[in-house]
């Protein structure tokens, strides 16, 4: 295990001692989306590759059938918290997540910096309307071993600065803003085997996961609740068209 100096030392000072305290990072930025895993089968999955000295740590999202994305609801926010559509179902997609410098321990904490995109669209994979995405890099993932194996608790936390963060989204442009305008921060639960360290990386795992995004400068499409609901709908409208041609729901009159 290393040690970092300097400006990474001392954000990671600053996010243990929050941990510990139970305090949030100080933000100035606004919530624009919640989500929730739909299936607890559903996994994040961590894969060390076993390099040597310095192994790599890869991040994905799954199914138990293999599929490289994970159904989520979404609850998705203005610019000033008002709702923009009942929770709808997306999928969160994880491209390229992997880690960078060599994990490192902090007052009984370990952490890693991770660079990636995360997604959360319409289709499986990435595809269909984006609701959200974030590309990102020297995000930190911060972990407590919690004393067992499952009992392991891990966030994928980032505030901008010092990570970079940036938005994209098919119903939002995002403004340049102050610092703290972009975050988000993932929680991982159940983690399994548990937590370790191998060759200066974190060990290969599974978990589940819930999280928020957070930013200012949002600049919202025309009539985005309209435009969400008509997309988060459709997939609805489909399995009615299907059933009704198979005789499975009545019409009306």
């Amino acid at each position: 295990m290393t040690r970092l100096s300097g400006k990474r030392f001392g954000f990671a000072a600053m996010v243990a001692v929050a941990a510990i305290l139970g305090e949030a990072m100080p933000s100035v930025a606004a919530n624009i989306l919640q989500f929730t895993q739909v299936n607890s089968s559903d996994v994040i999955t961590a894969t060390n590759d076993g390099g040597s000295p310095n192994a790599t740590t890869t991040l994905t999202a799954g199914t138990s059938s293999g599929s490289g994305s994970i159904a989520v609801k979404l609850n998705i926010f203005g610019p000033n918290g008002e709702s923009q559509s009942p929770p709808i179902l997306a999928y969160e997609t994880f491209t390229a997540v992997t880690s960078g410098a060599p994990a490192f321990s902090l007052l009984g904490l370990d952490f890693q910096y991770y660079s990636g995109i995360i997604s959360f669209t319409s289709g499986v994979g990435g595809t269909g309307v984006n609701y959200l995405t974030a590309a990102f890099s020297n995000v930190a993932l911060v972990a407590n071993a919690g004393g067992q194996a499952g009992g392991a608790t891990m966030t994928l936390q980032s505030s901008q600065p010092p990570a970079t963060v940036t938005f994209f989204s098919d119903f939002a442009t995002f403004s340049p803003a102050p610092p703290g305008s972009r975050g988000f921060s993932l929680s991982f639960s159940g983690v399994s085997p548990g937590l370790g360290i191998t060759n200066n990386s974190f060990s290969s795992f599974t978990a589940q996961n819930t999280g928020t995004f957070d930013a200012t400068g949002v600049v919202l499409s025309p009539e985005p609740s309209t435009s969400i609901l008509a997309v988060s709908a459709f997939p609805i409208l489909v399995l009615v068209r299907k059933a009704l041609r198979k005789g499975r729901v009545s019409r009306a009159g």
